[in-house]
């Protein structure tokens, strides 16, 4: 079992996130690229580490903008950054596709892009293609990664190499979480990283392990002999050490 500590907010340095990982017992660290030091240094500087690194990419860049400079812009700029953490040694990249434009309908809240499908679905699929053949990136179950015809391309390119992070919280917030927990275990091979953090079902509360409903021994059985790495994604750092202690003693 490979637990990994998310550092985001609680560091000024990369160095400074892998030092607290290792004291606290952690087996690497997934760097949040919102963190403007971060991004600061792993452009300037990049990474060395005696333990293995996962990069969380910045959220809120968005392949489905319907701005299709924004979305060349946006695109060009994460081959650079995939391209330059390979270099790094780097084991996963995991993005999310994008957010999904919503709108107020009449006591519902729609999205553009699953309401017109037919304009993003192309661009979708080319860049979906290309991210295929680079082995660290991972898809993360956020925003338009639950549309359907999104959903269909992430399947179809799965065999082509296409990599998963699965977060476990994100999954039990949905009314159909269990469909979305069958399209992983479905699909078991190609997860390369699984987020951990709790929630009462309500909100993406980000909780500490065991501070929620979610069932983590049922999840955790699925995966006894998997080769990937668990994620705690809880802050601040203090909390996220306290999950680790939890996840170990489910794990026994």
């Amino acid at each position: 079992m490979k637990i990994i500590m998310q550092a985001l907010l609680d560091f000024k340095s990369i160095g400074e996130a892998i030092d607290y990982a290792l004291e606290n017992g952690f087996d690497g660290v997934e760097i949040g690229l919102s963190n403007p030091y971060f991004y600061k240094e792993f452009i300037e500087r990049g990474i060395d580490s005696p333990v293995p690194i996962l990069i969380h990419s910045i959220d809120g860049f968005d392949l489905s903008t319907p701005i299709v400079e924004v979305r060349e812009a946006g695109w060009q700029w994460l081959q650079r950054m995939v391209e330059r953490a390979q270099s790094y040694g780097v084991r996963v990249y995991t993005i999310h596709l994008g957010t999904g434009i919503p709108f107020a309908y009449t006591g519902r809240k729609i999205f553009l892009q699953e309401e017109f499908p037919a304009f993003f679905s192309k661009p979708l699929e080319e860049m979906i293609s290309q991210l295929s053949r680079y082995s660290i990136i991972a898809v993360e179950n956020v925003g338009i990664f639950r549309f359907g015809f999104v959903r269909e391309l992430i399947q179809r390119y799965l065999s082509e190499g296409l990599k998963l992070t699965w977060d476990i919280g994100h999954t039990f917030l949905l009314k159909d979480g269990r469909e979305e927990e069958s399209f992983f275990l479905k699909n078991r091979e190609s997860i390369v990283n699984i987020h951990l953090h709790d929630n009462y079902g309500q909100r993406d509360e980000h909780n500490v392990i065991g501070d929620g409903k979610i069932d983590f021994r049922r999840i955790l059985s699925y995966f006894r002999d998997w080769d990937g790495y668990f994620t705690i994604e809880v802050r601040p750092k203090e909390k996220a050490v306290e999950s680790l202690h939890r996840l170990r003693d489910m794990w026994e």
